[in-house]
């Protein structure tokens, strides 16, 4: 359960809790002591709200009155990305401008694979029967073509009545330039259907792109009736029980929003458990002053990869979800919302494996999950899986899963290895699990190329940062297929993610199309719009303006002609001129292609304006510190080393009993409660003064 047993005597709690596809980690600090208490349990995948309340009430057993203690409640959840992944969002209808009924499905018209004559896209979120027209047209510079008529949009009112239709996206053409008709629509719609759900483009994306545009609006009015029922019921389970505080949602960008926010733009928090670990590691990467930083985070169900340079994540304002075609830009659904650069894969502890048609081994994407999960866990689960090939590997202890608080059934492992992997491929049991346990970091260390090579960067001159309850088990092998040299292994790494909730800011972004060529840029306009969307981000951060806090204008630029564009920052303390706009977009892009194209226009296509506001002041993770005992001698156990190709000693020690500067000699085994960490190659491990783990990879050696 928790570490600490102690009723506290401060009354300012914060509690971070993290709904992941297999387990939901909870983390209960008080930072003025440096206080930390952990939980982890089984997602509760039929209603997450369950497992997150279950997981409250049971840290309140130990903490008095822990509600009514807590200032803020901080928030992450797969329930918006599950929803569209799995296509159980809300009955969704879009309204759109007459002639433009299609745009779902045409898309871009551009073949993702140019030579897979079989390649499939993503099923529109709003079937055709659903999507309808509005008599209504407006010009690119948001002036009226038609004037809209409101006749056409009532005359839909009987048809979303019986069809049960829950949600409604409106999406104008250039609707980006002018929302009033967008407006007037949702007035005639509020009026004769208040239960239903409605979404705006203009106030939910106000750019060019009208693919893009509808696809965001689409997506966002899928979930946001179940992210509405859900947040309701949580928020409201959570005052009955004396809460008094705030609930934050995680953004995908990795900052921290209100629920209302999160209530009425669901989609700004499609990826919020992978950012929250994101926004940790961009913590730990300053404090260790690493100027290069690959975050791996391995969870259940999938593993995310991001970057961090100069103390700062890869961020990007567009993203896909659902893709027909692992790793393929262009097969999935395109959703422009600020998100944390990720990678990520579907391997975790639960991806099953089994031999396919072709006799080879496959593991993954498909995952046990937490219902029934990895045969180990006795719940019923028969397909072997990552964590059984662990288990069996000697990596996993399994009296010691959780803290002793889940054992784990050996013999269950070793029986759906036989059978979905051994006997298939005429192996051994052993063979048959370091076979999973190698392919899955092959995998993982595939795409991981892939996301690097497209960026103009080389994972061996990084530092891996792994986290995640399945993380540190499979970092030493990934980063040995990398060429990674260290590996840190953070603090509470198998919770990190609902850790890293304490760092996270309040953060908004807001976007105004701008399309002109650069020469001819107003700048008085372009000022004018900054201050606008000033105004807005200050309204969601709930400050009167940006003066005090951290903040910054940006464009979206690229050459005339080209379909994709860059963002480029501008100063804060100076006018948005043209000739130093385009010397910063010169650098830019001379950084992302080696080259400036001569003698070609460049053209900004939207203004934006991020800020960020601290609401917790908490600026460090280390709340554990090394403990200053003597370290008590190592014990060993067998284990597999792919060195030998065999089962040999490892030194085996928990966490709590390393001593800085007492290095451990590798192979060892590092256990902690909520993960452990496996270094079966050449080389130690140390920790620094702040707890961190570092594992250091002997060159060559295996």
């Amino acid at each position: 359960m928790d570490d600490a047993k102690e009723s506290p005597a401060a009354d300012n709690w914060y509690l971070g809790c993290d709904i992941g596809g297999t387990f939901t980690d909870f983390v209960l600090c008080e930072p003025s002591r440096r206080e930390l208490r952990k939980f982890k349990l089984l997602t509760t995948p039929g209603d997450p709200s369950d497992g997150f309340l279950e997981g409250v009430r049971t840290l309140a057993e130990d903490v008095p009155d822990l509600l009514a203690q807590t200032d803020a409640v901080m928030h992450a959840t797969t329930l918006a990305i599950n929803a569209i992944i799995e296509r159980k969002g809300a009955p969704t209808a879009l309204i759109t401008t007459k002639g433009f009924r299609d745009v779902l499905e045409i898309g871009r018209e551009k073949r993702y694979d140019m030579h897979d004559i079989f390649q499939s896209f993503p099923e529109p979120l709003v079937p055709r029967r659903w999507r309808f027209e509005a008599k209504e047209r407006l010009y690119a510079d948001g002036s009226v073509c038609i004037p809209i008529d409101l006749a056409s949009v009532e005359a839909l009112v009987p048809t979303i009545r019986n069809e049960a239709i829950t949600s409604v996206a409106i999406c104008f053409l250039h609707a980006y330039a002018n929302a009033d008709h967008e407006r007037a629509a949702a007035e005639v719609l509020a009026k004769h259907l208040p239960d239903v759900a409605i979404t705006l483009s203009s106030d939910l994306l106000a750019q060019v792109g009208e693919f893009e545009r509808s696809c965001t609006t689409a997506a966002n009015a899928y979930v946001k009736p179940i992210m509405r029922t859900y947040l309701k019921k949580v928020d409201d389970s959570l005052r009955e029980q004396g809460f008094g505080g705030r609930l934050f949602l995680t953004l995908s960008n990795g900052g921290l929003t209100s629920h209302n926010t999160a209530r009425d733009y669901p989609i700004r928090v499609v990826e919020s458990g992978p950012a929250a670990g994101a926004m940790g590691a961009e913590v730990i990467a300053r404090r260790l002053n690493l100027d290069k930083v690959m975050a791996f985070d391995m969870g259940g169900t999938t593993a995310k990869i991001c970057i961090i340079r100069d103390g700062e994540l890869m961020r990007v304002n567009a993203f896909e979800v659902a893709r027909e075609a692992r790793f393929k830009a262009g097969s999935g659904i395109p959703l422009q919302v600020p998100v944390v650069d990720l990678l990520e894969i579907g391997a975790g502890g639960g991806s099953i494996a089994a031999s396919n048609a072709l006799g080879m081994l496959e593991v993954g994407p498909k995952s046990a999950g937490a219902a029934p999960g990895p045969a180990c866990y006795g719940r019923g689960g028969t397909a072997p899986t990552v964590t059984d090939a662990d288990v069996l590997l000697g990596y996993i202890a399994p009296k010691a899963f959780l803290g002793g608080r889940m054992a784990l059934d050996l013999d269950a492992s070793a029986a759906a290895m036989r059978a979905g992997v051994a006997t298939p491929l005429d192996t051994t049991t052993s063979a048959a699990a370091w076979a999973v346990h190698d392919l899955i970091n092959e995998n993982m260390a595939a795409a991981a190329r892939v996301h690097f090579a497209e960026r103009g960067e080389d994972p061996a001159e990084y530092v891996m940062l792994a986290f995640g309850g399945a993380g540190p088990v499979h970092a030493a092998g990934l980063a040995y297929k990398l060429g990674i040299r260290e590996v840190v292994i953070p603090v509470s790494a198998g919770i990190f993610s609902a850790l890293g909730f304490f760092t996270s800011p309040m953060m908004y972004d807001a976007v105004r199309a701008y399309r002109i060529e650069l020469d001819m840029m107003d700048v008085e306009h372009v000022r004018d719009v900054i201050a606008e969307l000033s105004k807005e981000v200050a309204q969601f951060l709930e400050v009167d303006d940006l003066s005090d806090i951290d903040w910054h204008a940006s464009v979206d630029m690229r050459y005339v002609g080209q379909g994709y564009d860059i963002p480029v920052n501008l100063p804060n303390d100076a006018l948005p001129d043209p000739k130093a706009i385009a010397d910063l977009f010169d650098d830019a892009y001379t950084k992302l292609y080696g080259r400036t194209c001569i003698g070609v226009e460049r053209e900004i296509i939207n203004v934006r304006v991020s800020a960020r506001r601290e609401v917790l002041g908490v600026k460090a993770l280390n709340f554990e510190t090394p403990s200053p005992d003597d370290a008590r001698p190592l014990a060993t156990r067998q284990a597999y080393r792919p060195g030998d190709a065999d089962f040999a000693d490892f030194n085996v020690v928990q966490r709590t009993e390393m001593i800085p500067g007492q290095p451990i000699a590798a192979p060892c085994i590092i256990e902690e409660t909520e993960s452990t960490t496996v270094f079966p190659y050449t080389g130690h491990a140390d920790m620094d003064g702040e707890g961190n783990i570092h594992l250091y990879l002997r060159e060559g050696d295996a």
